[in-house]
């Protein structure tokens, strides 16, 4: 679930970057366990000459790498060629950010598009394909990515742009947008040409890889099995609402992509080396996705019951379905141990939604973080400029903070404080919970993004211009993230324990106020608290001073603070959002 709404953690990422770079900075006379004598300058002057070397190492494959990396490009081409966007897609997705077996690396398959792309845009009779070059409907960034490559290829500088590209797209954007450039300049030559793509890979000599290929096999037949699944399951859906048994099934499931989910599914299992398609391999399956998933009962429950209904399909298709049927044991049984424990955490999410969905969207519709979207979207046409880091600049710090009644001013040097001075002086907008996290909110629901000078209107803003007119699930969206947000992130905060955290406080007395017993029992009461947090008028933890702030409590008591009945229950999605990240990277 917290995967979805775009935030993720890697425990030592960091530390593994650094330990890549370190005998790099070496190289540049830097000794990270021994910086006595090095200046500031001299580091980042090392950083920089590291970080380019590490950069092109990293996106510069050799043998089987280089060779897959193409090959999956190639394969990528011949699809779009042939009109199966839908096949490159699931071709692209299968590539991992590290090599695995026979796949090369996200960083393989950019650093050889790009390179490829700028041999061929410097060759002057080639050129013309680059600018008549289609790429198909696809994501948008992804699409902005693949213009901008072909631009820069025209002149054989896409690979130098590795980094700035990466800033403004994301790798996930880049890694397809280098796909979609490849396949539309190779189309573009095809079409030129009139020969078909695997005639002009020949013709360019573009060198193809058999065990790349054979690799990429067991996807198509992957995507095969996944379309005849969903015209099953199609067929099954008719039929049974022709008897009658299914009206409130289909009801409630609407109209699935089963050959997405299926595709996932079998994704995943591929990941680690488990054919989705043989009976045997279905215990393991299950392993792997409780231990993958399974913090996330509502997902491990969706991706069991899929896997459920491929089992059912096996067996309708099978000419021998006693092994399918034997897995079918084993799905079952998984599914009766995930749908008991998800049941109990739906439950208590069920007894919040009993406010009407008119009474939800008005107590929205009153906290600052909806009320200050049309000034924000008024202040975007301005074209304001960013940060280096990408933040406000101090100038601008104040008036946007006003739009959600923050009193507060972007200052060089700060002020001596007074007790009775309602404004905040700050050097960053980091320092102002309540701002950060409203523009993280907007980022998350596309109403607000940025480029690397500037920010800018996100995808979906136009929608934003009046809020009233948003459905109340989009609306509760933006204020449930902005809760998850404040409450993460905390590193005292274990599940289960009594010992004191600000995070674990706030969602004690988050779940307390609202009944909600899987806070509850998450983050119980702390045994003992800092002084501070006791007595009389104690210190509030910074979630539950940013909530008040934007309007998101009634009361706030020593021991207890009450929130608006009609917010109940996009608090509890909150909480059970900020409980999933806990426990997944714990």
């Amino acid at each position: 679930m917290f995967e979805q709404m775009g935030v993720t953690h890697k425990p030592g990422m960091a530390a593994e970057v650094m330990g890549d770079l370190s005998p790099l900075l070496a190289a540049e006379g830097i000794d990270l366990d021994n910086l006595e004598g090095a200046s500031l300058d001299d580091i980042n002057a090392a950083l920089a000459n590291a970080t380019e070397r590490y950069n092109l190492e990293l996106f510069t494959p050799t043998g089987h790498d280089l060779a897959g990396a193409l090959e999956v490009l190639n394969e990528c081409a011949e699809a779009i060629g042939e009109g199966d966007t839908g096949l490159a897609g699931i071709i692209l997705d299968a590539v991992r950010p590290e090599p695995t077996g026979d796949w090369p690396a996200v960083s393989h398959v950019i650093g050889a598009g790009l390179g490829q792309l700028d041999t061929l845009g410097i060759q002057p009779d080639l050129r013309k394909a680059f600018t008549s070059a289609k790429i198909p409907r696809w994501d948008w960034r992804a699409t902005k990515a693949a213009k901008e490559i072909l631009r820069r290829a025209r002149r054989g500088k896409a690979f130098a742009a590795i980094d700035e590209l990466i800033v403004d797209y994301a790798g996930l954007a880049v890694i397809h947008g280098t796909a979609l450039a490849y396949a539309g300049v190779i189309n573009a030559l095809a079409n030129q040409w009139a020969i078909s793509v695997t005639e002009t890979l020949v013709r360019l000599e573009v060198p193809r890889d058999m065990r790349m290929s054979f690799a990429i096999s067991f996807v198509k037949l992957d995507e095969q099995f996944a379309l005849e699944f969903e015209a099953w399951m199609e067929l099954s859906r008719e039929q049974m609402e022709l008897e009658g048994h299914a009206s409130d099934l289909l009801e409630d499931e609407g109209d699935p992509e089963w050959s997405a989910g299926a595709t996932l599914l079998f994704a995943l299992a591929r990941g680690v080396s488990l054919d989705p398609h043989n009976p045997e391999s279905i215990d393991n399956l299950i392993q792997f996705l409780t231990e993958l998933i399974g913090n996330d009962e509502a997902a491990l429950l969706n991706f069991l019951m899929l896997l459920d209904d491929y089992v059912h399909f096996r067996i309708a298709v099978a000419t021998d379905p006693s092994s399918w049927e034997q897995a079918h044991v084993l799905v079952e049984a998984a599914l009766s141990r995930s749908a008991s424990t998800f049941e109990g955490e739906a439950e208590a999410m069920e007894r919040l939604e009993t406010v009407s969905a008119e009474k939800r969207k008005a107590a929205v519709l009153a906290s600052p973080l909806v009320a200050g979207i049309p000034a924000l979207l008024e202040w975007l046409e301005t074209k304001p400029k960013t940060t280096g880091a990408g933040g406000l600049r101090r100038v601008d710090i104040g008036p946007v903070a006003a739009m959600i009644g923050v009193e507060a001013r972007g200052v060089n040097k700060l002020p001596v404080s007074e007790l009775d001075d309602p404004v905040r002086y700050v050097r960053s907008m980091d320092d102002i919970p309540e701002l950060w996290g409203w523009f993280e909110s907007l980022r998350f629901s596309d109403i607000l993004d940025s480029s690397t000078t500037r920010f800018i209107p996100g995808e979906d803003a136009a929608l934003w211009a009046h809020p009233e007119d948003r459905d109340v699930e989009d609306l509760e969206k933006i204020v449930g993230f902005f809760i998850t947000i404040q409450l993460i992130g905390d590193d005292f905060f274990e599940i289960g324990s009594a010992h004191f955290s600000g995070a674990g406080l706030s969602m004690w007395l988050l779940g307390t106020s609202i009944g909600f017993q899987p806070a509850i029992d998450a983050a119980p009461e702390p045994t003992s608290k800092p002084l501070l947090f006791q007595g009389d008028d104690p210190l509030r933890p910074s979630a539950i001073r940013t909530m008040e702030n934007m309007g998101l409590l009634e009361d706030v008591a020593p021991d207890k603070v009450v929130i608006p009945e009609a917010l109940h229950a996009t608090v509890g999605k909150a909480l059970m959002s900020a409980l999933l990240w806990y426990r997944q990277i714990g």
